[in-house]
């Protein structure tokens, strides 16, 4: 069954939202030292890593959600170990 064109023209809407919910506007900037843009390199090569900065972008937001998680309030404080 071929969906309506209301349907097509909504989900065309969305995505547009979407798009523009999700747009990367913010930039943030750091630096390596001599060795560390080495290692970098190596790695990138090694695993064929062609996009750098979305390696880095979820490399780091998954730093930040897996220390959230860490961080989350728990109804017992207990160690488990």
């Amino acid at each position: 069954m071929l969906p309506l064109r209301t349907d097509i023209v909504a989900s065309l809407i969305m995505a547009k939202l979407n798009k523009d919910k999700f747009k990367r506007t913010h930039s943030v900037c750091f630096l390596f030292n001599d060795l560390e843009m080495q290692v970098f390199d190596d790695f990138c090569k090694k695993y064929k890593i062609n996009n750098r900065s979305g390696f880095i972008r979820e490399a780091v937001m998954r730093k930040i959600f897996k220390k959230m998680d860490e961080d989350y309030p728990t109804l017992f404080d207990f160690d488990v170990d």
